[in-house]
């Protein structure tokens, strides 16, 4: 094989180079057939992407042939004539993907999980009416401490006295509740509950810190059969 490569414009030897099976017609010297050859796979390797692009970047050429250029520009590497490949326009590109797709992930998860804590039955009574409990799965709770600071503590005293309610305090202890039921919840879903029965909430005070505690048990249950009924 001898002539001029499709990439980098160098003379291609005779006993090296070859050509990508996406561009059969083109042909390449030694350097860029290894660098490109595993773009050609169904599902590229991030690293051999990566690999290629910072190997393309050192190339400034004047031009590509058109095949060779299409079939990079759908890998997500472009090339600009007479400036050659883009560094910056590479890595921005790989970087926004990465972003996008852990992006993707992370609301997928959080969907999912929000999803199962809807669907996780509560309850502070020892039954779930219309339904029975097939497994009992041991008890779970869920913890949180947080502190009040000076400014809500003496609020909250100001509201003890003119028998008022304190909306700051009033709205630390409402999140500290939701956050010690989640915790409850999550240690439950991960049992393989899909309820908790005999919930309690339960207080304790440390100087200006107040911790709240959630417990419950963890069962699994199934509507009744309305024959039984």
């Amino acid at each position: 094989m001898a002539g001029t490569c499709g990439v980098c414009g160098g003379k291609i030897p005779w006993a090296g180079g070859g050509s990508l099976p996406d561009v059969p017609g083109v042909d390449l010297c030694t350097d860029c057939y290894l660098s490109l050859r595993g773009l050609t796979g169904v599902v590229i390797p991030k690293g051999e992407l990566m690999r290629a692009g910072n190997y393309l970047t050192s190339k400034q050429v004047e031009s590509v042939p058109p095949e060779m250029r299409a079939f990079l520009e759908r890998k997500g590497i472009e090339f600009e004539a007479g400036k050659g490949w883009s560094a910056e326009t590479f890595m921005q590109k790989e970087q926004e993907r990465i972003q996008t797709e852990n992006r993707a992930k992370a609301e997928a998860a959080a969907k999912k999980a929000r999803e199962e804590q809807r669907n996780m039955l509560m309850t502070t009574t020892p039954q779930v009416a219309g339904h029975k409990i097939t497994a009992y799965l041991g008890i779970v709770s869920g913890e949180t401490i947080f502190g009040m600071g000076m400014l809500t503590a003496f609020t909250a005293g100001v509201a003890d006295v003119f028998g008022e309610e304190s909306d700051r305090y009033s709205d630390k202890m409402r999140k500290a509740r939701d956050s010690a039921t989640s915790k409850m919840r999550n240690e439950a879903k991960g049992r393989g509950a899909n309820a908790i029965v005999g919930i309690g909430l339960e207080h304790s005070s440390f100087g200006d810190m107040v911790g709240v505690c959630a417990t419950g048990t963890a069962v699994i249950i199934e509507p009744e059969d309305a024959s039984e009924a």
